[in-house]
């Protein structure tokens, strides 16, 4: 709390006075103690210190308005950013599917273009499905939600799961069976592989297999791909909402989330999102659930 003193006169005739800021200012007091022969010359320097009292006040007062103020401008150009990159990808799959779903109804078609079509309509719902239900979890987190219970799981269970569930292509899945169960939300922990091999495929033209391997207590899934890998100087963004690599950001189109929220997930679940490593040959991200504690 700032202090401030006026006045170093002979003890003769105490003048003081105190100003109460107004609520807002916690822990900051402003007063005047003045010392001196009474009359006019105490009166002044009583002024005087009154006068730098408020100024002071004043200026505690602007700064923490500006201070409110920067936070409101920056909260608001996050919702921005988020509203109009959400209503681009949403736009995206719902005029794929709008125009193949036209084709379909319209269109007297052979049956493998008919069943390519489908599967194109298929891949853009869950795509969709996915977007959507990245921004209302985004938002439970933010309001700090309960996440939700957790239960023993099969390692390889979740990652067959997670690439039955992915129509992108075809991803490898060398997790073994005797891995630990850990302790996960089914279908949070899916969720977060799901986005990771988005990630992946965004990104490195696909991811090639999930991984599986135990230590410390702890289960890893490892999503890999064989892309270009991630420069060193755009690791420590990946985790930050709403950051698109310049390097991608005209090729790629996205919202800067997926990975994101994969770790907010992970986390709410007691584990974690990482990049083990990136070079020329590749990328592996790994989630990281802890194992479930046996029961006695």
């Amino acid at each position: 709390a700032p202090t401030i003193a006026v006045g170093a006169m002979p003890k003769r005739d105490p003048l003081a006075s105190r100003v109460d800021l107004p609520p807002g200012f916690g822990g900051i007091e402003a007063a005047v103690a003045i010392r001196g022969p009474a009359g006019l010359s105490g009166l002044r320097t009583l002024h005087v210190g009154m006068t730098l009292v408020l100024a002071a006040a004043l200026a505690v007062g602007v700064f923490f308005s500006l201070r409110a103020v920067r936070r409101e401008l920056a909260t608001a150009r996050v919702r921005q950013n988020l509203l109009d990159n959400t209503s681009h990808e949403l736009r995206t799959p719902l005029t794929t599917i709008r125009m193949h779903a036209e084709m379909l109804a319209e269109e007297a078609l052979p049956d493998e273009k008919r069943d390519e079509y489908l599967r194109l309509v298929l891949a853009e719902s869950e795509r969709l499905s996915r977007l959507v239900d990245d921004v209302l979890d985004l938002s439970k987190l933010s309001r700090g939600e309960a996440p939700a219970a957790t239960e023993p799981a099969s390692p390889a269970d979740l990652a067959r799961a997670a690439v039955e569930a992915w129509s992108a292509g075809e991803v490898e899945v060398s997790v073994a069976e005797d891995l630990p169960l850990v302790s996960a939300d089914r279908d949070s922990a899916i969720r977060v592989l799901l986005n990771l091999l988005e990630n992946a495929r965004k990104y490195a033209g696909g991811a090639t297999a999930i991984e599986g391997r135990a230590g410390d207590g702890a289960v890893e899934l490892i999503v890999a791909d064989h892309g270009p890998g991630i420069p060193d100087g755009e690791r420590e963004h990946l985790f930050t909402r709403f950051y698109r690599s310049p390097r991608d950001a005209r090729r790629v189109k996205g919202v800067g989330l997926g990975l994101v929220l994969a770790r907010e997930i992970a986390r709410s679940q007691g584990g974690d999102v990482s990049l083990l490593e990136s070079s020329a040959e590749g990328s592996r991200f790994a989630l990281r659930l802890a194992a479930a504690k046996e029961e006695k």
